[in-house]
């Protein structure tokens, strides 16, 4: 890592009132709930284009009894 680069983060850091190495693997962490959230939806859209039935909210209520 270049040293700007590494004050600059120790100062971002510093500034959360934590370590550098907490925000790194905070950040590392993120990243990957990120790109597992993309492609989950990526998957469950391709489901949803094979078998695309949608209901209105009216019609859920009604069955699940919300309404008559």
């Amino acid at each position: 890592m270049q040293k700007n680069d590494q004050a600059f983060f120790e100062a971002y850091a510093n500034s959360k009132g934590i370590g550098v190495g907490k925000f790194m693997r905070d950040l590392a962490l993120e990243k990957v709930e990120d790109e597992y959230d993309c492609e989950a939806f990526i998957e469950a859209e391709i489901e949803f284009k094979k078998d695309s039935v949608v209901y209105s909210q009216e019609e859920v209520e009604k069955e699940l009894g919300f309404t008559d």
